[in-house]
């Protein structure tokens, strides 16, 4: 160990760092309205059910350190809660059904993807919807972000996997073009039901991070934003509906339609093992199975469609969810099941998230007896271009006359005998509030030499143009 070397042990703070980042809780949403329920993977304990909402696969993720975000499709609503509080503090509305969401690793943007193909993308510290555009021509079906939200990663129903730059979608040069995204990958045959993102080696800036990809084609793809090339291709024996990958990205987890897991091992040399087993092809008994593309194990248990898959910080749990109402926890190295968490109402469990356990607690820095006050959240907004209300939006989509891009007005200069024109009602151009003329490119005034200060001038001015006050009422009888 790194103590037993000579190198100085942890600091108090860095081993409760350490600890929380570990400690962590699974959080499963229903399809059916009810509760998003909240788990402690290490005992099977149930310590929140957070009220009430109904979302689809990929329709929940937490933003930040302190919210938990899910997609009511129904609704047409973003419903919020704080990690440490059971009721909902907000519904944001949006204008149409939007089905899955991510947020960027550092709690700065939200993405959210729409059933019509579009996507929408708030900043969170202001609530802005900073940009909406069409990403794909049928529902999109899965957003992730990569490592340091540098990259926005989308799929559809259309077969097409897209990575958008982030840089480009929040240029504010071509607020009004839709981006063009730095790939776009259409290797699918049939609609891609869901998407993992790795961090990359290079700590996670998104240059060689791993995108993996699962399609009901029954195959799954391996990408690489560092050049946008196809790595591998994965074939398993039943449709796909979700795919994972481990913090170290060593490992893929790929849930089917028939209530399997398969594990993958991406650095197993292909073929190593081709003639190791027919199960993965022929639906055998063993549990260890094989193709063309390298060595999978099978982790058994659910009896319907696997939903979500989700991996713990340190590698050593994966939590599977599935319609059959049940969230599997197993061990990665002995691949056996550890816990059987079930939905109270028997309901299918779509979408899982992954929390510190210290902030579901609501614990602060001083620990259990110190409450965490949650960051600020602001309003998101409706309509692109302004900051959100109470309800979510803007009536109408107006902006206040103090949001939206900045307005650049231009005066004209005017001398003494313009301003005498002006004051026998001739027409006369308008005075830059301030002084100082903007004709000829715009020329800074020159400071008068009687010393008359421009502030004041100005103010002079105005009220000159402003119209005289009524006269007051007569006093009553």
């Amino acid at each position: 160990s790194a103590i037993s070397r000579g190198a100085p042990p942890l600091s108090a703070p860095a081993m409760a760092a350490v600890s929380d980042f570990l400690d962590e809780v699974v959080l499963g949403a229903s399809s059916a309205d009810g509760p998003v329920q909240a788990w402690d993977v290490r005992t099977g304990m149930q310590l929140k059910a957070y009220k009430t909402t109904a979302c689809g696969r990929g329709g929940l993720c937490r933003l930040g350190e302190d919210y938990l975000v899910a997609a009511h499709v129904a609704k047409n609503a973003l419903d919020v809660w704080g990690l440490d509080k059971e009721s909902a503090l907000h519904r944001f509305f949006v204008g149409e059904p939007v089905s899955v969401v991510a947020a960027s690793p550092d709690g700065t943007h939200f993405a959210a993807g729409a059933l019509s193909g579009a996507v929408y993308v708030w900043e969170v510290s202001t609530g802005v919807l900073a940009k909406t555009w069409n990403a794909h021509f049928k529902a999109v079906s899965a957003v992730s972000f990569a490592a340091e939200g540098s990259v926005l990663v989308t799929a559809g129903e259309d077969t097409v996997v897209s990575a958008w730059s982030m840089a480009s979608v929040l240029d504010p040069a071509a607020a009004t073009a839709p981006p063009v995204p730095t790939y776009s990958w259409a290797e699918h045959a049939l609609p891609v039901t869901s998407l993992a993102v790795g961090g990359g080696p290079a700590g996670g800036a998104g240059g060689s991070a791993l995108v993996a990809s699962a399609s009901a084609d029954r195959t799954c793809k391996i990408w690489t934003l560092g050049g946008g090339h196809l790595l591998r291709s994965v074939e398993f024996p039943a449709a796909l509906a979700c795919v994972a990958l481990d913090a170290c990205e060593s490992t893929l987890y790929a849930g089917a339609t028939d209530g399997r897991v398969f594990e993958v091992p991406l650095n197993a040399v292909a073929n190593a093992v081709a003639n190791a087993g027919a199960g993965l092809a022929g639906g055998g008994d063993d549990k260890r199975v094989a193709n063309a593309s390298g060595a999978a194990a099978v982790l058994e248990g659910h009896a319907r469609a696997v939903t979500a898959i989700q991996c713990s910080a340190d590698g050593e749990l994966v939590t599977s969810s599935s319609e059959d109402g049940t969230c599997r926890v197993w061990d990665a190295a002995s691949r056996q099941t550890t816990h059987v968490l079930r939905h109270p109402k028997g309901s299918p469990i779509v979408a899982l998230a992954v929390a510190p356990r210290a902030r579901v607690a609501g614990d602060g820095a001083g620990g259990a007896g110190e409450r965490r006050k949650l960051a600020p959240l602001a309003p998101f907004s409706r309509f692109a271009g302004g900051a959100g209300d109470a309800s979510g939006g803007k009536q109408g989509g107006r902006l206040e006359p103090w949001e939206g891009a900045p307005v650049v007005l231009r005066g004209v200069r005017f001398d003494d005998n313009e301003t005498e024109t002006r004051r026998e009602g001739g027409s006369t151009p308008l005075r830059r509030i301030g002084g100082g003329p903007a004709t000829g490119g715009g020329e800074k005034r020159e400071r008068e030499t009687d010393g008359e200060d421009d502030r004041e001038d100005s103010v002079v001015f105005l009220r000159e143009r402003l119209p005289p006050p009524p006269p007051p009422p007569p006093p009553p009888e």
